[in-house]
């Protein structure tokens, strides 16, 4: 006998089934995050003439730069106090004749440190981002490794003026030392050129200031040269007293007064160089 076949009537395993999509899950709220305090905030230098006897900056504020500035620091001490005698009291009969001078000399009541801020610029103001600071040391401590302490003497009262000449300065120029101070400039003229800036005056007359003056805007000084001024060269505001040009015969009669002292004080010995970088000055002994 035949067996009958039964259908069991099993579906197809490609047999579309409709799927109910899952739930999407619940949006997370995005926590938001606190403010910033103000204390953290570090906000760009505000220029305030009335806080610096109306000077200015003329090279604006930019974050991450650094200002530096090479020099010597011209130390007026037991070893040459003829010298530091002759400069007070110059600087006091200055401001007698030019009230609107200002002294140089750093007002403490120690005498031995009145003359502690003068110095012989060998650069002009260096702007530097932060990656160049160390290039800048390096360079600094080559050329101080190419030439020995030397003595240094004066020769003479002279005007100077910062190069956008809105100030004016009453300085004491370098005799002897001056072919070593220029060596030392022309050691730090290729890496300045590098950073595409201005290296020291091509001639240059070396010296150190004792005080200065603001200028009246629009105003020229004759037989004066651009003057280093540190961490920013400064410009003047016509609210505070200014003058028109230095009286004609003043440097004449300093000179007169001054200038056989200042020649025979003797001569004081250059032992090292000094380089600022924003408030951090380095030392490199000759």
């Amino acid at each position: 006998m035949k067996r009958m076949l039964v259908d069991a009537g099993y579906g197809s395993s490609e047999e579309e089934t409709e799927l109910t999509p899952p739930p999407e899950p619940p949006q997370k709220r995005r926590k938001q995050l606190p403010s910033i305090s103000s204390e953290l905030i570090i906000s760009a230098p505000v220029d305030d003439p009335s806080k610096h006897q109306g000077r200015a900056r003329t090279q604006a504020y930019v974050d991450g730069q650094f200002a530096a500035h090479v020099y010597i620091p011209i130390k007026l001490g037991h070893a040459s106090q003829r010298l530091r005698g002759t400069i007070i009291r110059l600087v006091k009969h200055l401001q007698v004749l030019v009230p609107e001078m200002h002294s140089f000399l750093t007002e403490t009541d120690a005498e031995e440190n009145i003359l502690q801020s003068l110095h012989i610029s060998l650069s002009r103001p260096i702007y530097l981002r932060a990656h160049q600071r160390d290039s800048l040391r390096l360079c600094v401590q080559s050329a101080s490794r190419t030439q020995s302490k030397f003595a240094l003497s004066f020769a003479r009262i002279s005007s100077f003026a910062n190069d956008e000449r809105t100030r004016v300065f009453i300085s004491v120029e370098v005799g002897a030392g001056h072919a070593q101070l220029k060596h030392l400039t022309d050691c730090l003229t290729p890496f300045i050129k590098t950073l595409h800036q201005e290296p020291y005056y091509s001639a240059p007359r070396f010296h150190f200031s004792v005080a200065w003056a603001l200028l009246r805007p629009g105003q020229s000084l004759p037989e004066t040269i651009g003057e280093t001024v540190d961490e920013g060269q400064d410009m003047a505001r016509p609210t505070f007293p200014a003058i028109p040009d230095l009286p004609p015969t003043l440097l004449e009669d300093l000179n007169s007064e001054f200038g056989h002292e200042i020649r025979e004080s003797g001569s004081l010995m250059a032992e090292v160089i000094q380089m600022r970088i924003g408030k951090v000055v380095s030392t490199f002994k000759l």
